[in-house]
């Protein structure tokens, strides 16, 4: 959502666009290594409370 927003705000210059979707795909990057590891870890407490 906040990808789009921005792109549209900025409206008119091309590089900020091209950055902006650069800094998009690394925002979603990031995010999708966050949820990884919560699953890991949710993996990992799950294992150890079966102990």
């Amino acid at each position: 959502m906040a990808c789009t927003e921005s792109r549209v705000l900025i409206d008119g210059a091309a590089e900020r666009v091209i950055s902006s979707d650069e800094a998009c795909a690394t925002h979603h990057e990031q995010v999708a290594k966050s949820r990884d590891t919560i699953a890991h870890t949710r993996a990992l407490i799950r294992r150890l409370d079966e102990r």
